[in-house]
């Protein structure tokens, strides 16, 4: 049994009081805007892959996106703020939202994983950006859209792993890609698109919820707990989540699980989609 509290507060305020602290004098946080690409590739709606990582190896982050109306996957190399150049990575037309960059074959080099395939980097983009990736398949790939994707070693052994999330299916499931040529697949649970639930645990939203050193993952209503590295199936607690209603598509928030309040236990903002 596991006692965990929760307050909900006005999200700007947690941001404000963040900025804020240690910060004297300083009343406010200031941020410009800079366009990467517009408009974008393609045409009409459909837009998702995206991933942040140092894809051609020069010290900077680029980022990736896929375009549903042209099939493509993009990344983008940047120059400077406001100066991107845009490839194209692979044709894949998946029409996938989630996405995360993972090293997979561990060759140095960032890859990028979506929903049924990840995208191998041919770890040559520095000099030579418009070489084509390589798009596989991996074991256990869910169908229609997975909407979350993110990294945690589920099973602690020192290898970052894949949780997914396919509303159409209901499956909540964890990949170890240790073996790069053959995933393993394991189910967290497969029932959870009962409470008609679109998205949870991205970007962040998997953690040590329960203290005991095994990342747990949180969804609307309730919350999974990692069995610890033994062959037996998460258990599944119920916190006060407040429904503030369904989007056009169901209930969905973006999460960060970090020890707020510095007690050494984790605690986790959520931010509702609606």
């Amino acid at each position: 049994m596991y006692c965990i509290s929760f307050h909900y507060v006005l999200i700007l305020s947690v941001l404000t009081h963040l900025m804020l602290s240690g910060q004297e004098g300083q009343s406010h946080m200031s941020f410009t805007h800079f366009t990467i690409d517009s408009p974008l590739p393609g045409e009409g709606y459909g837009t998702g892959g995206f991933a942040l990582a140092d894809y051609n190896g020069d010290g900077d982050l680029n980022i990736t996106l896929q375009r549903r109306s042209d099939a493509t996957i993009y990344w983008y190399a940047y120059a400077g703020d406001d100066v991107w150049t845009r490839y194209e990575a692979a044709r894949y037309g998946g029409g996938q939202l989630g996405a995360v960059a993972l090293d997979v074959d561990q060759d140095g080099a960032m890859d990028l994983v979506m929903g049924r395939v990840w995208i191998q980097n041919p770890a040559n983009l520095l000099h030579a950006p418009y070489t084509p990736c390589k798009v596989h398949h991996y074991n256990g790939g869910m169908s229609n859209e997975n909407h979350d994707l993110a990294l945690a070693d589920v099973n602690q052994d020192g290898r970052l792993d894949i949780i997914a999330y396919a509303q159409e299916v209901g499956i909540l499931r964890w990949y170890d890609c240790s073996n790069s040529k053959s995933w393993l697949f394991h189910d967290i649970a497969i029932d959870v698109n009962t409470d008609n639930v679109h998205g949870a645990f991205a970007p962040r939203g998997v953690g040590d919820l329960s203290g005991d050193g095994y990342p747990d993952v949180i969804m609307p209503f309730y919350w999974y707990e990692n069995p610890g590295g033994h062959q037996e199936a998460w258990n599944k607690h119920a916190w006060p989540y407040v429904d503030v209603g369904e989007n056009l598509y169901g209930r969905s928030f973006r999460s960060w699980i970090v020890d707020l309040d510095g007690d050494g236990d984790q605690d986790f903002i959520i931010a509702d989609c609606v």
